[in-house]
């Protein structure tokens, strides 16, 4: 886990640091994110969301709506959290 966790982390980081770069992870990072085990959701979106701009933030909002419900309220709470910070 920790070597994914830090994969996402980078991928997130370069993805954020060049659009060149973003055009080629952004859909990669957004596909984990909607198949990656639910526990591992608020984590990963906290990494990913570096990236996140007007061109991707609708993807990244309804993926976090679509897993919320799976959340526990932990887990809910930093998604939420989250969305606040996009809205």
């Amino acid at each position: 886990m920790i070597t994914q966790d830090g994969g996402i982390r980078s991928l997130a980081l370069m993805a954020a640091a060049n659009k060149d770069y973003q055009k080629v992870l952004t859909p990669f990072l957004m596909t984990f994110l909607r198949k990656c085990r639910p526990s591992d959701v608020p984590r990963h979106a906290e990494f990913v969301q570096v990236c996140v701009d007007d061109f991707n933030k609708e993807e990244f909002v309804a993926i976090l709506e679509k897993r919320l419900p799976d959340a526990s309220a932990s887990q809910a709470t930093r998604i939420k959290k989250i969305l606040k910070k996009l809205a």
